[in-house]
């Protein structure tokens, strides 16, 4: 076999098996390109690849460049997007096969620098146009809704007439009560239950009658007692059969209304006579 300058250089001719020849300025100038030596090892591997027939072309796989590289996929992956964004790698991919890899850009570069150091000069390639964001976006404010109308109490109203809504009513009433001040419809309810308690029926039964019916039906029931008191032995159950069935009394005129209070009247004066 003919010694070659492989042969000669490494002393070694198995390695006509297979060699990648690197241009000299491509080796002295990447550092200005401000490429790593990670990086330039990665491009070693490439074109190891690219030349390896006359229209050969750089194809290896992630994996096969992460084994002969002793590192994992993942900074593999790593090195290929910082050359590619640096504008020295171009990477054009093929679904379901492995990407092209081509390294024509970082010889253009490195020669534009090799050109410039032997016409005297330091140039350096012209760096391609900084990607500038698109300005974020800013979102508009939120609308708030205007709070809405209260329309002011009637001043208005007729003297009596309560213009406040039965929230409000409810509200007060029970500050009322809170506050040692009983209402009137309390008062009405505790009577009509002391009256129901008179006439045999427990308290909580009576509290109870009370609540389902009123105390103005209730009051008019124990009025309608007492003209049949003489002749019922058990007026608490009659009192209760009295608005469970809904008993109907007619209305009695002004004389005998008068009647029956003063006879009302009388009886509880005679009951507190013997208290």
């Amino acid at each position: 076999m003919e010694e070659s300058k492989i042969d000669f250089r490494w002393g070694i001719p198995e390695l006509d098996s297979g060699f990648t020849t690197l241009p000299n300025f491509l080796i002295r100038h990447y550092a200005k390109l401000d490429i790593t030596p990670q990086e330039f090892a990665l491009v070693i591997h490439l074109a190891s690849y690219h030349y390896n027939s006359p229209r050969g072309q750089s194809k290896p796989s992630i994996g096969t460049l992460s084994e002969e590289m002793g590192v994992s996929e993942r900074y593999v992956q790593k090195l290929i997007r910082s050359l590619e964004g640096k504008g020295y790698l171009q990477v054009a991919a093929r679904p379901g096969k492995t990407s092209i890899f081509s390294l024509q850009a970082l010889a253009l570069a490195c020669l534009e620098i090799e050109k410039g150091t032997e016409q005297g000069g330091s140039s350096s390639p012209t760096p391609e146009p900084q990607f500038t964001p698109e300005p974020q976006f800013t979102p508009e404010p939120q609308f708030t809704p205007e709070p809405q109308f209260t329309p002011p109490l009637n001043s208005s109203s007729p003297p009596g007439v309560n213009s406040s809504s039965p929230k409000e009513q409810e509200q007060e009433k029970q500050k009322e009560e809170e506050g040692g001040i009983p209402s009137l419809r309390s008062v009405s309810v505790k009577a009509a239950e002391g009256e129901l308690e008179k006439v045999g029926i427990l308290k909580k039964r009576a509290s109870d009658l009370v609540k389902e019916y009123g105390p103005e039906r209730v009051n008019t029931v124990l009025g309608h007692l007492n003209e049949v008191l003489n002749g019922i032995g058990n007026p608490g159950g009659w009192v209760v059969s009295a608005l469970k069935d809904h008993y109907q009394f007619p209305e009695p005129d002004t004389e005998e209304a008068d009647q029956l209070t003063s006879r009302k009247a009388r009886m509880e004066a005679w009951q507190r006579g013997f208290k």
